[in-house]
């Protein structure tokens, strides 16, 4: 108890979720993102609820690196708030280009489809051969011999 005294609170894993600051966080969050607008020549831009959202959050994170008890949030919510985050994602983004994906394919032909598998392939092919030629990084998994 002496060395707690001395290094700060003592964090023990909890069930509970600090929703005030969570719902805090959200909230601050998307009103900045929808008021702050920066005109650049005839255009204006803003951060928009989501941009701002994540700022708000980065921020908390920040400031619970600061002070540990402050937006206590269990592991197992986390990783559900991120998996849900990360389907309600993908899920929209084919939503809204699933329409135009069937015209382009029309309009463009076969060559969108490989274009796009180069795109997506060349860099993870670029980055192996470096991470093993340049950085001398041992293969990930070793060959196995029969």
């Amino acid at each position: 108890m002496r060395a707690a005294e001395r290094l700060g609170p003592v964090i023990a894993p909890s069930n509970a979720t600090d929703f005030v600051v969570l719902g805090l966080a959200i909230f601050l969050g998307g009103m900045v993102g929808t008021l702050i607008r920066i005109p650049v020549g005839g255009i204006t831009f803003s951060l928009g609820t989501s941009v701002g959202a994540l700022v708000a959050g980065l921020i908390v994170g920040h400031l619970r690196t600061r002070h540990p008890l402050l937006g206590r949030i269990p592991d197992g919510a986390v990783a559900l708030m991120t998996s849900l985050g990360l389907a309600a994602f993908v899920a929209m983004t084919g939503l809204h280009a699933g329409p135009v994906f069937f015209s382009a394919l029309r309009e463009m032909g076969v060559g969108l489809v490989l274009g796009g598998a180069v795109v997506t392939l060349a860099p993870l092919i670029v980055g192996i051969y470096f991470g093993r030629l340049v950085l001398r990084i041992n293969r990930p998994v070793p060959r196995v011999s029969l």
